[in-house]
């Protein structure tokens, strides 16, 4: 499968964790800025208007006039708001924890079954262990919740290590050296935006479509509205 899957496509899949990814970005736009003398502003968006020439952007510290403007605010986004954009499909499918931990040694213990992904059904627990990194032990834990009964809140450190261990085995010696970086809440949903695009407005990434994140199609499908609408600008403009 991963032969014809290569074969089938012009990119090698890879799998790799979101912050090595972002830090990857990070590291080209400010590279990107440099050789081409741009100005990189980072801030809140509070208005975007525009005309039939231009689009206008205000943040709390400066003006920006532009003749189009991408949108990639996320899934919550306020500005796809302001342009009147509905999504349609159901906005709530689950509630999940993303727990992202190291464990050395559930990383050594793992070596002989690789998988990138470990999908957890017992008595105790529901949960889809991401393996990001085996000779690292880096790994997230996508753990449902259910609110009213249950909130973010309820996920403490202490707690996030319970249910890693509830997750590896209930009969086996249990990693001790479990270190979580991080916990955060998330929403599984399944919408899109009616239009991509108003007036000299675009939307992209998340703004534009939630998945629910089976093979990473959120970021995936981010990147490539990104290369989509940047060569056609780049066309529109350069001629």
């Amino acid at each position: 499968a991963y032969r014809r899957l290569r074969e089938g496509s012009v990119s090698r899949p890879v799998h790799v964790s979101q912050p090595l990814v972002e830090d990857a970005l990070d590291s080209l736009v400010e590279e990107t800025v440099s050789r081409h003398g741009l100005t990189f502003v980072e801030d809140r968006v509070d208005t975007i208007t525009q005309t039939d020439t231009s689009v206008t952007i205000k943040t709390p510290t400066t003006s920006i006039i532009a003749d189009h403007a991408v949108i990639a605010d996320g899934a919550n986004s306020t500005l796809r708001h302001a342009l009147s954009i509905p999504m349609t499909g159901p906005g709530s499918l689950q509630h999940f924890m993303s727990i992202h931990f190291f464990s050395t040694q559930l990383g050594e213990a793992l070596q002989s079954r690789p998988a990138m992904l470990y999908f957890v059904f017992n008595p105790k627990i529901i949960a889809c262990i991401v393996a990001h990194n085996l000779h690292r032990g880096e790994f997230v834990a996508q753990v449902p919740y259910y609110p009213p009964n249950q909130s973010p809140a309820d996920f403490t450190p202490s707690r996030c290590v319970e249910l890693i261990h509830s997750a590896i085995s209930t009969t086996r010696d249990l990693p001790n050296d479990i270190e979580v970086k991080a916990a955060h809440p998330w929403l599984m949903a399944a919408q899109i935006a009616e239009k991509f695009r108003a007036g000299r407005c675009f939307i992209a990434g998340d703004a534009a479509h939630r998945f629910p994140p089976a093979g990473g199609l959120g970021l995936n499908t981010g990147l490539q509205d990104a290369q989509n609408i940047a060569w056609k600008l780049a066309a529109v403009h350069n001629g």
